[in-house]
């Protein structure tokens, strides 16, 4: 692992790992285990679509027969927050049905450091220690083929033995056949499951089962008996993790629970920078002193005799640096609230959208049989499929008992007339025949036409042949392709952008890059938390779709970086 949080495996194996880049994943020097440290800032037992590391076995035979006739897994991490309710959190795991892995389990007694297997039917050992946040732990877990016998240490002592048979089950498809580090390996490519928060120092597979004396001497060569508790406790933490800056600029970091006393400082190799730091509520702010070099620099919190890693900053020092530019923001199926109201995607989330200080409305568009088009995010409404019903035959649903309409499209377009500076982002569903996205296209079409409306919206679709015939019907419009391919896919067609989900787009950001080298905008959706809205602020995609509007608001309408 390197600075820039980029995982190698450096057994004599080689196997190819692969670092799922994200705002929550970064990596920092440790002296004490003379390596570098990754940190995931995760959502403990959250599903995430970056901030990870993989590690594929599917194909690799030689592995596959080694663990089979038994192993030792081993890690060396902290915990900075546990899971809560019934989720786990993984730390070093293959499981999906079958595999094995290290993590800790959520429940009624707590949450404990476990060893989590497959051989004839899933196995857990608990060890019953609740991991201390901040605190190291040294775990190693084996299973011997030949006495069907499996362990679990912390710490050099044995905290639980269990008999699980002589069989080990591993994941049979290539989906799911990968070790996650800072999670679980998942059935998709672009995800992993039950996120780790907190940090990782050693991830080891070892092709035996190790015995006690050999497990006691793991745990001695790596802990570190100095080590105390942590008390500074973060959330919401916030920063730049890239940016153009100058001497005397002003990097500013947001978080909750920040201290008055706390202070910035930068690391690089064995160069520190103690800040000039200014405190206010919620915020330090840091001055960019005159000696600082172009490079990317662990960025850490310091309280006292404590310090927090907080995570890398890539700075590009120049004379006249380019201050940021944050991403716009969308309300997917308008401001709602489907409880307490307005219903999604009702004519009354469309005003109070238009009321709410941001960019656009997200919403969707179907068109039924008789050729109406209708604003509904789902295919069916009140059991009835809208494309294969007649409007009389869907018009007098409610969406909520507080009796929101089903809205056409003429009502939605009419009601952005009257706020011209909010931005209409609809999606028209991709139909059952091509015949009917076409149909749907030429629709919307002449609706925009009749209301000389094209400069004031984009539509995006997953289907080509409604993005195309919008296209020869409305050149000037906006188009966004859904499609989920590479970006030469929207670029050959001349479209204007993608919006594509956020777990993809996570899962390839070096897509974002190209999109913009070809003029193409990026917008994804729906970053739900700061550490989602980070990521794709930090990785420059244009737009974000999101649900939380007060919180997308609040991230992209703050200052990163201030002049002098």
């Amino acid at each position: 692992m390197s600075s820039n949080a980029f995982g190698s495996d450096f057994s004599r194996h080689r196997c190819t790992v692969v670092t799922n880049t994200g705002f929550s994943l970064s990596a920092y020097y440790k002296d004490v285990y003379k390596s570098f440290v990754a940190v995931f800032n995760a959502t403990p037992g959250s599903t995430v679509g970056s901030a990870y590391y993989r590690m594929d076995y599917h194909s690799d035979q030689g592995l596959r027969e080694t663990l089979s006739k038994g192993f030792s897994v081993e890690t060396v991490f902290s915990a900075l927050a546990l899971p809560s309710g019934k989720a786990d959190a993984a730390v070093f795991s293959s499981v999906q049905d079958a595999g094995f892995g290290i993590g800790v389990t959520s429940g009624s007694s707590g949450n404990h450091i476990c060893f989590e297997l497959y051989t004839d039917k899933h196995y857990t050992l608990d060890s019953g220690i609740v991991p201390v946040p901040g605190y190291y732990y040294h775990v190693a877990a084996t299973w011997d083929q030949e006495s069907g016998m499996a362990r679990l240490y912390v710490d050099g002592v044995m905290k639980a033995e269990k008999t699980v048979g002589s069989t080990l089950s591993l994941p049979s498809d290539s989906a799911s056949s990968w070790f996650c580090i800072g999670g679980d390996c998942s059935s998709a490519v672009n995800y992993a499951e039950r996120a780790w928060q907190g940090e990782v120092a050693v991830a080891r597979l070892w092709g035996k089962a190790l015995d006690a004396g050999e497990i006691r001497l793991l745990y001695e060569k790596v802990i570190n008996k100095t080590q105390v508790r942590a008390t500074i406790k973060l959330t919401d933490v916030a920063y730049l993790s890239s940016c153009h800056v100058g001497a005397g600029y002003k990097y500013h970091v947001y978080a909750g629970g920040l201290a008055s006393s706390d202070i910035l400082v930068l690391g690089s190799g064995n160069r520190e920078i103690v800040c000039k730091t200014v405190y206010s509520p919620g915020c330090l702010t840091a001055t960019i002193p005159a000696d600082l070099v172009s490079g990317t620099w662990s960025l850490m919190l310091r309280r006292a005799e404590e310090e927090k890693v907080l995570g890398s900053v890539l700075f590009k020092v120049s004379s006249n640096p380019a201050l940021p530019q944050m991403p716009k923001v969308f309300a997917h199926r308008c401001v709602h609230n489907n409880s307490a109201g307005p219903y999604e995607n009702s004519l009354e989330a469309l005003k109070k959208t238009q009321t709410y200080g941001v960019y656009g409305a997200e919403f969707d568009v179907w068109m039924t049989k008789d050729g109406y088009l209708v604003v509904h995010h789902d295919a069916t409404i009140g059991g009835y499929s809208i494309q294969d019903s007649n409007w009389s035959q869907i018009k007098s649903i409610k969406l909520s008992s507080r009796g929101e309409h089903l809205p056409l499209l003429s009502e939605f377009l009419d009601q952005g007339l009257t706020v011209p500076g909010v931005i209409l982002n609809f999606e028209i569903k991709k139909h059952s025949t091509v015949a009917r996205n076409q149909a749907c296209a030429e629709a919307v079409a002449a609706q925009l036409r009749e209301r000389n409306m094209a400069s004031q919206c984009r539509v995006m679709s997953y289907s080509t042949e409604a993005l195309d015939r919008l296209r020869s019907k409305i050149p000037s419009l906006q188009l966004d392709y859904m499609g989920g391919d590479d970006p030469t896919v929207p670029a050959k067609k001349g479209y204007n952008g993608i919006s594509y989900n956020m777990n993809l787009l996570s899962a390839h950001p070096g897509w974002i890059e190209l999109c913009h080298a070809s003029s193409l905008k990026v917008c994804t959706w729906t970053p739900s938390t700061t550490a989602d809205l980070m990521t794709f602020i930090n990785l420059g995609v244009d737009y974000v779709t999101v649900n939380n509007v007060d919180l997308a608001k609040t991230v992209t309408g703050r200052p990163y970086i201030s002049l002098p």
